[in-house]
């Protein structure tokens, strides 16, 4: 507890007053010190039962939604629990620099603020201070309200309207309730229509009848697709993250499973890890996104074995790729299908990537840009030439 710039200036000119009403006998100098002094009295009473009501008090941190997206406000919430404020009592919270924030709004249950982060990962929130006062701004004490803590920020993501029929790049297994003890000719076929699995065609029906025809009583479970994200630091890292977690996102809302292979952080003081994570949610995929960081130069060998020999179709993103990953990468054992996004200032770029090209990748290279423009484009001009085929 301690006074205040203005408690202090009080008690200052009442000790004086008090001093030259002694000393020329003035009462009603005497009465204006008393009265002066008596103020500072009455704050530290205020203060005092203040401090008694507050006891216990702790805050609760509350942010709506949940998982901030860069780029866009979200409401943080600090509840009052076990105890109760004065009117005069404030917070003081801490937040980084990269967020924005709103000022800090008192509530009947606390106080409320905005955040808009302008970076994805973990950003500290914290800790909160509480700040006793009294009426007259004369005396101030504080108490913690919270260590604080860190909330995942979601990178952001572009609907990709345009993509269709993504569940071709990749083809289906027959699901455990289909029928694989029938023959061929005794499967039910229907004709095709928009969206269904090329590989369920039934060619044999489809010559004899002049238009394709699909197995109609086999339903396909979707392979999961192998996304890799390569990236270092810079402007370009942010447009190729949301690049490559739009493309999830998109693929998780059709219901095809996706394994994500990224260099990220665990947690907020975690060291940098290659790992591999099957989702089967877009929250999911956009949690594991938002931690990704650089990958360190040494580790082309760890990008290069994520891949799975046997994978139905593997989706890079790479971000200004290294000569030696992609060396390692053109040796992979070839899965069905190979796509690689080139995130790059250089569009020369390209000529760099002609090996990959000769190992059957499909290779398109794209400019980052300050917001998301041309991730939707990028992605069609890499994927449409092949599921059209």
């Amino acid at each position: 507890m301690r006074p205040t710039a203005r408690g202090i200036g009080l008690l200052i000119a009442g000790g004086t007053l008090g001093v030259v009403a002694a000393a020329v006998g003035g009462l009603d100098l005497a009465r204006f010190a008393a009265l002066l002094l008596g103020l500072l009295g009455v704050a530290l009473g205020a203060v005092l039962v203040t401090r008694v009501r507050a006891a216990g008090v702790r805050a609760r941190r509350v942010v709506d939604p949940d998982r901030p997206v860069v780029g866009q406000w979200a409401a943080v919430h600090l509840q009052i629990e076990g105890g109760r404020l004065g009117a005069w009592s404030r917070l003081r919270e801490r937040t980084p620099a990269q967020v924005q924030r709103s000022p800090v709004t008192p509530t009947p249950a606390g106080w409320t603020y905005r955040i808009r982060p302008g970076q994805r990962g973990y950003v500290g929130l914290g800790p909160s201070t509480v700040v006793h006062g009294d009426p007259l701004g004369l005396v101030r004490w504080r108490v913690p309200g919270d260590r604080g803590e860190p909330v995942l920020v979601w990178p952001r993501t572009l609907p990709l309207a345009g993509l269709h029929r993504l569940r071709d790049l990749g083809g289906g297994d027959a699901a455990a309730f289909g029928s694989p003890e029938r023959s061929v000719e005794d499967l039910t076929v229907r004709e095709y229509v928009e969206g269904d699995d090329l590989h369920r065609v039934h060619w044999r029906s489809s010559a004899r009848r002049g238009q394709l025809m699909v197995r109609s009583d086999e339903p396909s479970r979707p392979h999961a697709f192998d996304l890799v994200l390569d990236i270092k630091r810079g402007a370009g890292a942010e447009w190729a993250v949301s690049a490559f977690a739009s493309l999830a996102v998109r693929l998780l809302t059709e219901g095809i499973p996706v394994r994500l292979h990224t260099c990220r952080r665990a947690g907020p003081e975690a060291e940098p890890e290659m790992s591999t994570h099957t989702c089967t949610d877009p929250a999911t995929a956009l949690d594991v996104v938002a931690t990704a960081t650089a990958t360190p130069a040494g580790w082309q060998n760890e990008v290069a074995t994520a891949v799975p020999p046997a994978a139905p179709c593997v989706i890079a993103v790479f971000q200004q790729p290294r000569p030696a990953l992609l060396a390692r990468l053109a040796r992979v054992p070839q899965p069905r299908r190979s796509f690689a996004l080139v995130v790059s200032e250089r569009l020369e770029a390209v000529a760099s990537l002609s090996g990959m090209a000769a190992q059957g990748w499909a290779v398109h290279t794209a400019r980052p840009h300050a917001d998301l423009a041309g991730i939707e484009r990028a992605w069609d001009e890499l994927l449409a030439p092949v599921r059209l085929r």
